[in-house]
């Protein structure tokens, strides 16, 4: 059985692994209950960078949320015409790229 070796994060890592593991997310601890846990880290940051232990629970939340959209659009779609949905689609589109605008123009400013 090889020895295990320590990686760069901390942990113990087998000399066999061909990927390196990445090192750990910093992680604040909290005594609060749950659904004030996730609110006081941030709904989306604990969801999306678990910055406390709720992580797991806020990515439930959240899906139930992005499943319950989900169904709402599915069954409005027989009752609502095209340029409606295309309204709704301009307006998802829009949301997504206003979210993620640091992660492309900082691309841009990194090259500069």
């Amino acid at each position: 059985m090889p020895k295990p070796s320590k990686s760069s994060s901390g942990g113990s890592a087998s000399a066999s692994e061909r990927i390196p593991r990445r090192p750990l997310p910093d992680f604040e601890e909290t005594d609060a209950p749950m659904i004030q846990g996730v609110l006081e880290g941030g709904f989306l940051r604990v969801a999306l960078k678990d910055v406390n232990q709720y992580g797991p629970h806020a990515m439930i939340m959240l899906l139930f949320v992005f499943a319950t959209v989900t169904a709402i659009a599915l069954l409005l779609v027989p009752t609502l015409s095209l340029e409606i949905w295309s309204i709704v689609a301009a307006l998802v589109f829009i949301f997504g790229s206003w979210t993620q605008r640091d992660r492309f123009f900082g691309v841009f400013r990194r090259s500069f």
